[in-house]
């Protein structure tokens, strides 16, 4: 683990996985009074189902870090990281988009192909901007939260 510096986007980044777990809730909420799923609603559920215990992980890992500033230094567990929070993004966005084409088609399809766009545009963020920058092990600095 190593010492890390909290930016503006590992705050943002947090709360992601917890909206996402609270829209899941909602939508589940409504299908619990129906009597019998169609094909639509239950693979919307299983998406949500595969999503949700991947979605607290990241929370709870995002969470970890932004109160102690400690991020783990071997990049297999940061991939490991990242893998986990990107399926479990596209579940649940897979599962919101089957929710809405139950609704409409049209907006269903561009639901999901935005969302994908999203997705692709915050990787390539990620990727190419999100730098981890670590701090003298010997300085002892207070985390600020803004």
């Amino acid at each position: 683990m190593k010492k890390v510096k909290i930016t503006p986007y590992e705050k943002v980044e947090s709360v992601i996985p917890t909206a996402l777990i609270a829209v899941i809730l909602i939508i589940l909420q409504a299908f619990i009074s129906l009597e019998k799923l169609d094909v639509l609603a239950l693979l919307a559920v299983i998406s949500f189902a595969i999503s949700l215990p991947l979605l607290a992980t990241v929370s709870i890992v995002l969470t970890y870090a932004l109160s102690t500033g400690l991020w783990p230094s071997e990049r297999k567990t940061n991939v490991i990281i990242y893998i986990v929070g990107l399926t479990a993004y596209l579940f649940a966005y897979v599962g919101i988009a089957l929710v809405i084409f139950r609704l409409s088609l049209i907006a269903g399809i561009f639901f999901l192909a935005f969302s994908f766009v999203g997705i692709i545009v915050s990787g390539i963020f990620v990727l190419k901007f999100f730098k981890v920058a670590p701090i003298d092990d010997k300085v002892e600095e207070e985390i600020i939260y803004d």
